[in-house]
Parts: structure tokens; sequence; C-alpha cells
């Protein structure tokens, strides 16, 4: 891996990482690895969270950020033959999500932190009726919150959704075993 760029985290933190690239992948990674990454997120200083328009800086943001969805929702059409899904890994609020919803795509997020998750739910962006939402669901609760309870209740309702799928009940099994 060579450095990419060193920089900052100018709104939490304060602390210096750089951005590797890793040419076997071509993707940058973050070194080093936060070690407890949603500290960065449950930050009020972290606006992307949020749908908050009360500032300038925030209404500016906003802004942006909607130029920068139109433009993201023409890249993948761009890119797309015919299947048009989309999993939405760290999905935040789930915004992106709903553009390409509204764009014709059928949308599937999984979002790590609990506060941006339960903001994308309840602007139902979380399809409570594909068992792989909530397979993803039960993913993010049990590897990033430890919310064990909410990861069970997750899995049993993909269970009934879709009981013969195979990774639902993989899945089950490593929460079995991490639980015992």
């Amino acid at each position: 891996m060579k450095r990419f760029l060193k920089t900052k985290d100018f709104s939490v933190s304060g602390e210096e990482f750089e951005l590797l690239l890793d040419t076997e992948l071509n993707m940058l990674r973050t070194h080093p690895e936060p070690k407890h990454l949603e500290n960065y997120y449950n930050s009020e200083a972290y606006i992307s969270h949020t749908d908050s328009a009360k500032t300038l800086v925030d209404k500016l943001y906003q802004h942006i950020k909607k130029h920068n969805l139109r433009k993201k929702v023409s890249l993948i059409n761009k890119y797309t033959t015919s299947d048009k899904t989309l999993l939405d890994i760290g999905t935040g609020t789930g915004s992106f999500l709903e553009s390409a919803k509204y764009n014709g795509w059928e949308t599937y997020g999984i979002e790590p932190n609990k506060k941006a998750r339960d903001f994308a739910g309840k602007a139902n962006l979380l399809d409570e009726n594909i068992a792989e939402t909530h397979l993803a669901l039960a993913n993010s609760c049990f590897w990033y919150d430890w919310d064990f309870e909410q990861t069970a209740r997750s899995i049993k309702k993909a269970m009934q959704l879709s009981p013969g799928t195979a990774s639902i009940h993989g899945f089950n099994a490593v929460y079995c075993w991490r639980k015992c």
C-alpha cells in the first residue's frame, strides 16, 4: 500500500490519519483504522446523519448533498445495464437510497450507526417485508452495536419472511455460536 493522502479529522476528534491506496483492490484504506468508529458519528458536529438545516453551514451542506445525490444516481445509472438493485453499506440516513429508489432502483441499506439507522427507518427506507433488510439489520446490530436482543429479533423476522434462505440460517449459526 502506498500513501494517497495525509489529513486530519477536523470536525470531531482532531486526529491525524492517512488514506493508503491498496493497489491490488484499487481502494483506499484508513490508517490507522479507528478503534471506535461509532464515536465519530455520534458527535453533534457530524451533520451527515441528520437532515438539519438550522444554521447556514447546515443549509449549505444540505444543498450540496442534494446536488451530489443527483450526480451519484446519474453515475450508477450510467454503468447499469438492466438489474437496478442497489445495496448501500453505510447508508447513513438513507438519502442516497431514497434518491435511487425515486429513480427506479430496488434499494437495500445497511447502517451500523443506531441513530442514523433509526432515522432511515422512520423515513420508511428500510423495507420491513424483505428478509434481506432484517438480515442486514441483524448483521449491523451484531457486529457494530453488540445489540444481541435486536439481532435475535431481526434474525427471527428474516426467517419468518424467508424460511429457506441459507444466508439467514448461516448468520443465525454465527450468532448462536458467538452468544454461547
